[in-house]
């Protein structure tokens, strides 16, 4: 999927978080960082999280995952561009999430 850094963008990630909580995420760590550099503008980030989500049963459950971002430097700044993520759909159901 791609899309522009706006307002649909902005509207996508509150319906997603809002997903999130329904499933019951409670919080999101970050527990890492690692960057490898493709060449002097780009790089892929990756970083490490655990979430902590609460089952409709009340059990708590500790998801541990990483996500690789594609970094671009662009006027000076670091911009993601992309990100690769495994089945998280996958793991809410191994976990009884969903």
């Amino acid at each position: 999927m791609v899309g522009e850094n706006g307002q649909q963008l902005k509207d996508i990630m509150k319906k997603g978080f809002e997903a999130y909580r329904a499933i019951g995420s409670k919080k999101m760590t970050c527990t890492g960082v690692s960057v490898t550099s493709i060449d002097q503008d780009h790089c892929v980030a990756e970083v490490k999280w655990s979430g902590d989500y609460e089952r409709k049963d009340g059990k708590p459950v500790i998801i541990d995952f990483a996500i690789n971002y594609m970094v671009e430097k662009r006027d000076g700044d670091l911009k993601v561009f992309g990100w690769i993520a495994g089945d998280e759909q996958a793991e809410f159901r191994k976990h009884g999430l969903i």
